[in-house]
Protein backbone atom coordinates (compact mmCIF):
# COMPACT_ATOMS: atom_id res chain seq x y z
CA UNK A 1 0.00 0.00 0.00
CA UNK A 2 1.40 3.06 -0.99
CA UNK A 3 -0.46 6.06 1.34
CA UNK A 4 0.36 9.78 0.50
CA UNK A 5 0.38 12.53 2.90
CA UNK A 6 -3.25 13.11 4.30
CA UNK A 7 -3.07 16.83 4.09
CA UNK A 8 -2.41 19.11 1.34
CA UNK A 9 -2.66 23.30 0.30
CA UNK A 10 -4.95 24.24 -2.35
CA UNK A 11 -3.34 26.21 -5.67
CA UNK A 12 0.43 25.92 -4.05
CA UNK A 13 1.79 23.93 -6.57
CA UNK A 14 2.84 24.73 -10.20
CA UNK A 15 4.99 22.67 -12.47
CA UNK A 16 7.32 25.59 -14.52
CA UNK A 17 6.37 25.60 -17.93
CA UNK A 18 10.36 25.26 -19.04
CA UNK A 19 10.37 21.59 -18.13
CA UNK A 20 9.63 19.29 -20.56
CA UNK A 21 7.82 16.41 -20.52
CA UNK A 22 8.83 12.99 -21.53
CA UNK A 23 6.32 10.20 -21.77
CA UNK A 24 5.11 8.71 -18.45
CA UNK A 25 2.57 6.30 -17.47
CA UNK A 26 1.29 5.29 -13.83
CA UNK A 27 -0.31 1.88 -12.96
CA UNK A 28 -0.27 2.36 -9.25
CA UNK A 29 1.10 -1.34 -9.02
CA UNK A 30 4.48 -2.12 -6.86
CA UNK A 31 6.61 -2.64 -9.77
CA UNK A 32 10.05 -0.74 -10.71
CA UNK A 33 9.33 2.10 -12.42
CA UNK A 34 5.79 2.07 -12.82
CA UNK A 35 5.18 4.85 -9.93
CA UNK A 36 5.46 8.70 -10.62
CA UNK A 37 5.51 11.25 -8.11
CA UNK A 38 2.56 12.70 -7.22
CA UNK A 39 1.63 15.98 -6.07
CA UNK A 40 -2.72 16.71 -4.91
CA UNK A 41 -4.79 19.77 -4.17
CA UNK A 42 -7.97 20.69 -2.76
CA UNK A 43 -9.78 23.52 -3.50
CA UNK A 44 -13.30 23.91 -1.34
CA UNK A 45 -16.23 25.79 -2.76
CA UNK A 46 -14.48 29.55 -2.31
CA UNK A 47 -11.50 28.87 -3.93
CA UNK A 48 -9.57 28.26 -0.25
CA UNK A 49 -7.26 25.12 0.82
CA UNK A 50 -9.24 22.07 1.75
CA UNK A 51 -7.63 18.96 3.38
CA UNK A 52 -8.30 15.86 1.61
CA UNK A 53 -6.81 12.26 1.51
CA UNK A 54 -4.83 10.85 -1.31
CA UNK A 55 -4.09 7.26 -1.22
CA UNK A 56 -3.27 3.92 -3.72
CA UNK A 57 -4.39 0.62 -1.74
CA UNK A 58 -6.25 -2.25 -3.18
CA UNK A 59 -10.34 -1.61 -4.04
CA UNK A 60 -12.82 -1.58 -1.03
CA UNK A 61 -15.52 -3.12 -3.21
CA UNK A 62 -14.96 -4.44 -7.07
CA UNK A 63 -11.73 -3.44 -9.07
CA UNK A 64 -10.62 -0.50 -11.51
CA UNK A 65 -8.19 -1.23 -14.16
CA UNK A 66 -6.33 -4.19 -14.88
CA UNK A 67 -4.77 -4.43 -11.75
CA UNK A 68 -5.56 -4.41 -8.09
CA UNK A 69 -4.18 -0.98 -7.05
CA UNK A 70 -5.71 2.12 -7.92
CA UNK A 71 -5.34 6.09 -6.35
CA UNK A 72 -8.26 7.40 -4.97
CA UNK A 73 -8.80 10.77 -4.63
CA UNK A 74 -11.12 12.43 -1.84
CA UNK A 75 -12.07 15.40 -0.09
CA UNK A 76 -11.68 14.73 4.18
CA UNK A 77 -15.25 16.67 4.32
CA UNK A 78 -18.53 17.15 2.56
CA UNK A 79 -18.13 20.48 0.53
CA UNK A 80 -21.47 22.19 2.76
CA UNK A 81 -19.12 22.04 5.96
CA UNK A 82 -15.72 23.45 4.23
CA UNK A 83 -14.83 20.29 2.72
CA UNK A 84 -13.09 19.89 -0.95
CA UNK A 85 -15.33 20.75 -3.74
CA UNK A 86 -12.19 20.22 -6.44
CA UNK A 87 -10.06 17.27 -5.79
CA UNK A 88 -6.32 16.99 -8.02
CA UNK A 89 -3.61 14.94 -8.42
CA UNK A 90 -0.96 16.43 -10.48
CA UNK A 91 2.43 14.62 -12.65
CA UNK A 92 5.19 14.84 -14.64
CA UNK A 93 6.09 17.94 -16.58
CA UNK A 94 4.62 20.68 -18.90
CA UNK A 95 2.93 19.13 -21.83
CA UNK A 96 2.13 21.74 -24.97
CA UNK A 97 1.22 18.98 -27.63
CA UNK A 98 0.12 14.95 -26.56
CA UNK A 99 -2.06 12.86 -25.44
CA UNK A 100 -3.33 12.31 -21.54
CA UNK A 101 -5.34 9.21 -20.38
CA UNK A 102 -6.93 7.55 -17.29
CA UNK A 103 -9.19 5.06 -16.41
CA UNK A 104 -11.57 6.71 -14.01
CA UNK A 105 -14.69 5.81 -11.54
CA UNK A 106 -16.75 6.61 -8.72
CA UNK A 107 -16.32 6.28 -5.45
CA UNK A 108 -18.93 4.91 -3.91
CA UNK A 109 -17.64 5.13 -0.79
CA UNK A 110 -17.61 8.61 -0.69
CA UNK A 111 -20.99 8.85 -2.69
CA UNK A 112 -19.67 9.02 -6.06
CA UNK A 113 -21.57 12.47 -7.42
CA UNK A 114 -19.00 14.08 -8.88
CA UNK A 115 -17.44 15.11 -12.30
CA UNK A 116 -14.45 13.17 -12.64
CA UNK A 117 -11.82 13.98 -15.28
CA UNK A 118 -8.77 14.32 -16.88
CA UNK A 119 -7.08 18.34 -17.44
CA UNK A 120 -4.06 19.41 -19.85
CA UNK A 121 -2.31 22.68 -20.28
CA UNK A 122 -3.25 23.05 -16.46
CA UNK A 123 -2.03 26.48 -14.55
CA UNK A 124 -2.82 24.73 -10.86
CA UNK A 125 -2.21 28.42 -9.02
CA UNK A 126 -4.94 29.27 -11.03
CA UNK A 127 -7.04 25.99 -11.51
CA UNK A 128 -6.90 26.69 -15.60
CA UNK A 129 -6.91 25.06 -18.62
CA UNK A 130 -8.87 22.36 -20.50
CA UNK A 131 -10.58 19.58 -18.81
CA UNK A 132 -12.75 16.24 -20.05
CA UNK A 133 -15.14 15.16 -17.67
CA UNK A 134 -17.57 12.54 -16.97
CA UNK A 135 -20.26 13.49 -14.69
CA UNK A 136 -21.24 9.97 -12.86
CA UNK A 137 -24.70 11.47 -12.02
CA UNK A 138 -26.32 11.85 -15.37
CA UNK A 139 -23.44 10.47 -17.67
CA UNK A 140 -23.08 13.78 -19.51
CA UNK A 141 -19.40 13.72 -21.48
CA UNK A 142 -18.07 17.11 -21.87
CA UNK A 143 -14.92 19.35 -22.78
CA UNK A 144 -14.95 22.48 -21.13
CA UNK A 145 -12.17 25.21 -20.60
CA UNK A 146 -11.51 26.03 -17.09
CA UNK A 147 -10.32 29.22 -15.29
CA UNK A 148 -10.38 29.25 -11.92
CA UNK A 149 -12.17 26.42 -11.44
CA UNK A 150 -14.65 27.61 -13.19
CA UNK A 151 -15.93 25.42 -16.39
CA UNK A 152 -16.92 26.74 -19.55
CA UNK A 153 -18.48 24.10 -21.81
CA UNK A 154 -16.70 23.93 -25.20
CA UNK A 155 -19.02 20.59 -25.93
CA UNK A 156 -20.72 17.72 -24.97
CA UNK A 157 -22.64 14.31 -25.47
CA UNK A 158 -24.74 12.43 -23.23
CA UNK A 159 -23.74 8.83 -22.87
CA UNK A 160 -26.83 6.26 -23.31
CA UNK A 161 -26.86 2.40 -23.77
CA UNK A 162 -24.15 0.50 -22.10
CA UNK A 163 -23.55 3.99 -19.23
CA UNK A 164 -23.64 2.94 -16.40
CA UNK A 165 -22.46 4.60 -12.91
CA UNK A 166 -20.85 1.74 -11.35
CA UNK A 167 -18.33 1.43 -14.37
CA UNK A 168 -15.43 2.56 -14.87
CA UNK A 169 -14.08 4.33 -18.17
CA UNK A 170 -11.26 5.08 -19.89
CA UNK A 171 -11.54 9.37 -21.09
CA UNK A 172 -8.60 10.34 -23.35
CA UNK A 173 -7.69 14.15 -24.29
CA UNK A 174 -5.36 14.86 -27.53
CA UNK A 175 -4.48 18.30 -28.18
CA UNK A 176 -2.30 19.84 -30.93
CA UNK A 177 -2.29 23.06 -31.36
CA UNK A 178 -5.76 24.73 -31.22
CA UNK A 179 -7.10 21.21 -32.14
CA UNK A 180 -8.90 19.15 -28.56
CA UNK A 181 -9.86 15.53 -29.17
CA UNK A 182 -11.74 13.84 -26.44
CA UNK A 183 -12.70 10.49 -26.79
CA UNK A 184 -14.43 7.80 -23.59
CA UNK A 185 -14.21 4.28 -23.38
CA UNK A 186 -15.84 1.20 -21.76
CA UNK A 187 -12.13 0.21 -20.76
CA UNK A 188 -7.98 0.70 -21.93
CA UNK A 189 -7.64 -0.11 -25.27
CA UNK A 190 -11.97 -0.86 -25.67
CA UNK A 191 -14.95 -0.14 -27.11
CA UNK A 192 -15.36 3.95 -28.64
CA UNK A 193 -18.60 5.14 -26.56
CA UNK A 194 -18.01 9.25 -27.63
CA UNK A 195 -15.64 11.24 -29.07
CA UNK A 196 -16.08 15.08 -28.51
CA UNK A 197 -13.71 17.63 -31.18
CA UNK A 198 -13.53 21.14 -30.90
CA UNK A 199 -10.78 23.93 -31.60
CA UNK A 200 -9.84 26.45 -29.33
CA UNK A 201 -6.51 28.78 -28.19
CA UNK A 202 -7.16 29.86 -24.76
CA UNK A 203 -4.53 27.56 -23.45
CA UNK A 204 -1.04 26.79 -25.23
CA UNK A 205 1.00 24.87 -21.98
CA UNK A 206 0.66 23.43 -18.97
CA UNK A 207 0.36 20.67 -16.72
CA UNK A 208 -1.23 17.36 -16.94
CA UNK A 209 -3.68 16.12 -13.88
CA UNK A 210 -6.63 14.09 -12.65
CA UNK A 211 -9.54 15.56 -11.57
CA UNK A 212 -12.65 15.25 -9.81
CA UNK A 213 -15.42 17.89 -8.84
CA UNK A 214 -18.35 17.46 -6.71
CA UNK A 215 -22.06 18.09 -7.89
CA UNK A 216 -23.87 18.18 -4.86
CA UNK A 217 -22.83 20.51 -1.46
CA UNK A 218 -23.79 17.48 0.45
CA UNK A 219 -21.18 15.39 -1.16
CA UNK A 220 -17.58 14.48 -1.10
CA UNK A 221 -15.39 15.30 -4.13
CA UNK A 222 -13.75 12.02 -4.75
CA UNK A 223 -12.89 9.37 -7.80
CA UNK A 224 -10.86 6.52 -8.46
CA UNK A 225 -7.68 6.78 -11.07
CA UNK A 226 -5.94 4.08 -12.68
CA UNK A 227 -3.76 3.31 -15.93
CA UNK A 228 -2.57 7.51 -16.39
CA UNK A 229 -0.25 8.01 -19.32
CA UNK A 230 0.91 11.39 -20.95
CA UNK A 231 1.96 10.83 -24.13
CA UNK A 232 4.15 13.69 -26.13
CA UNK A 233 2.95 14.14 -29.53
CA UNK A 234 5.46 12.48 -31.92
CA UNK A 235 6.71 15.64 -33.32
CA UNK A 236 7.38 16.74 -29.47
CA UNK A 237 9.66 13.61 -29.85
CA UNK A 238 11.72 13.98 -32.64
CA UNK A 239 12.14 17.74 -31.66
CA UNK A 240 13.43 16.43 -28.59
CA UNK A 241 15.67 13.58 -30.19
CA UNK A 242 16.82 15.89 -32.96
CA UNK A 243 17.84 18.27 -29.79
CA UNK A 244 19.76 14.97 -28.39
CA UNK A 245 21.56 14.45 -31.84
CA UNK A 246 22.36 17.73 -31.87
CA UNK A 247 24.17 17.67 -28.00
CA UNK A 248 26.17 14.81 -29.33
CA UNK A 249 27.34 15.98 -32.29
CA UNK A 250 28.48 19.55 -30.49
CA UNK A 251 30.11 17.35 -27.79
CA UNK A 252 32.34 14.92 -30.27
CA UNK A 253 32.92 18.42 -31.85
CA UNK A 254 34.47 19.92 -28.72
CA UNK A 255 36.85 16.65 -28.19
Amino acid sequence: MRIFAMAFWAVAVSLPASTAMAQWSDDFEPSPGSQQTWMFIGVNGVGGAASITADVDDPVSGGIGNGSERLQLAGDDVVAQGGAAIVAGVAGGSLANGVFGALVAADGEHGGDSDVGVLVRGDIDTLSGYVLTLDYDTGAFDLSSVAGGDADKITGLTLTGSWSASEDYYLQLAFSGSNLTGKVYDEVGGNLLGELNATDTTYTDGACAVIAKVNDDGEYAAALFDDVSAVPEPSSLALLALGAVAFVLYRCRRR
